[in-house]
């Protein structure tokens, strides 16, 4: 099973939800791995992950460990920082057009996922589509393994209108466009960092015509600005129970 987290946008705590979805499927005795495609590599960070992403080391052709395993408590997952070095992506991205350089990610790749893991959690960059280079390769080599895998999307905003309705955009058109092609079963809203003092309405009605489940998840500065090992992040994940159901 493919679990997109996707957004409009960056800086709705896209990379917090992927990590706490991901926590909440390994408890369950899944064997998940986490596909790090955010600029930055926010996870790849706090899995201790410190050398190029698996799309750098191929391009630069240096050897770094872009793959590792997180354990907590009595259960564990394993993340793999497909990118996630700065702004080099953009221009990496576009020595994707060389065949050897598509081909040699594409091996290495296929070599991770033939590990056997039932759900793969991407946490990806802000309005992505699967034209993208990158992103058409990833599925490319993921569906030449799994061609009968499903995928689910999961979006993410922040609880301003105008985040909303950019988001509600954005995730039409991939449904639209994509839903058939990429076998999305179901689509999934988080209005993340809610907090009460703003006072913000939000039309519930609206979003539900629109979305299979919407989660409000509340702003926890301890969560939102942590830095630290993955095994000390706040254990907050409880709070996506309703929703990591409808993933299993």
């Amino acid at each position: 099973m493919r679990v997109l987290i996707l957004g409009a946008k960056g800086g709705v705590g896209k990379s917090v939800i992927s990590l706490l979805v991901s926590i909440s499927l390994a408890k369950e005795g899944k064997k998940v791995l986490v596909v790090d495609r955010d600029i930055n590599g926010y996870i790849s960070y706090l899995a201790g992950i410190r050398g190029y992403g698996l799309l750098s080391s191929v391009i630069d052709n240096v050897e770094s460990e872009y793959l590792v395993d997180v354990t907590l408590d009595d259960f564990s997952f394993s993340v793999l920082k497909f990118y996630g070095d700065g702004v080099r992506l953009f221009e990496d991205v576009k020595k994707l057009e060389a065949h050897e350089v598509r081909s040699e990610i594409s091996r290495r790749y296929r070599e991770i996922l033939g590990q056997g893991f039932e759900y793969v959690i991407y946490d990806n960059r802000g309005m992505v589509f699967p034209s993208d280079l990158d992103m058409k390769l990833e599925i490319e080599t993921y569906r030449s393994l799994n061609p009968m895998d499903p995928s689910q999307w999961i979006f993410v905003s922040s609880a301003i209108k105008p985040d909303l309705d950019v988001t509600m955009d954005y995730s039409k058109r991939l449904w639209e466009k994509w839903r058939e092609k990429l076998q999305v079963l179901s689509k999934y809203l988080v209005i993340n960092m809610f907090s009460q003092v703003e006072n913000i309405k939000i039309d519930f009605n609206r979003l539900e015509e629109e979305y299979e489940l919407v989660t409000v998840f509340p702003f926890i500065e301890e969560l939102f600005q942590f830095s630290g090992e993955i095994k000390n992040i706040p254990r907050e994940e409880h709070r996506l129970t309703e929703l990591v159901k409808k993933l299993i």
